[in-house]
């Protein structure tokens, strides 16, 4: 009787584990899983959580804060050559040699409408936050394709607000 009940306590309590890791794992976008493989956020590589911001730079998300809001005035254009490509963005070149990792958001958000090879001259529009480019647009010159990342305002169309779901 006794090995039952610690036959028993042990079974539940491995199916309870499997279970914490399944929901873990599924909370988990492959947007964040990608942030953590890069190392949390890297200044100057990306625009992962806020930019790349970290909390304590342990990759944690850093805190939510209000609706970007940045005037026009202060986006640019660069132009360059994808270095690399996956799930969740970019690695470009640019002219002047500066490397940006450029978020597309989640898949569903752009596979369907535009695609990258490494070597396609590409030209992104965007503005600098907190020491990290955060792209609005990026155009593929190779095809002749556009993405619009961002709102006139900065905030990712990804994320809902603003009627964007």
């Amino acid at each position: 009787m006794f090995k039952k009940i610690i036959i028993g306590t042990l079974a539940v309590i491995l199916v309870g584990a499997a279970a914490v890791g399944v929901y873990d794992w599924t909370r988990t976008t492959p947007a964040e899983a990608a942030q953590a493989d890069r190392g949390g956020g890297q200044p100057g590589q990306g625009q992962g959580w806020r930019g790349g911001q970290t909390a304590a730079g342990n990759g944690a998300p850093a805190p939510a804060s209000e609706p970007q809001s940045v005037p026009s005035t202060a986006w640019t254009t660069e132009a360059g050559v994808v270095q690399k490509v996956d799930l969740t963005g970019l690695s470009v070149t640019t002219e002047a040699g500066q490397l940006l990792w450029i978020q597309l958001g989640p898949n569903r958000f752009w596979s369907a409408s535009i695609s990258f090879a490494a070597g396609d001259p590409v030209t992104v529009t965007g503005f600098i936050e907190n020491g990290q480019f955060m792209a609005a647009k990026i155009v593929n010159d190779a095809s002749g394709q556009a993405l619009t990342l961002r709102n006139d305002s900065g905030q990712p169309l990804w994320t809902g607000g603003n009627g964007n779901h």
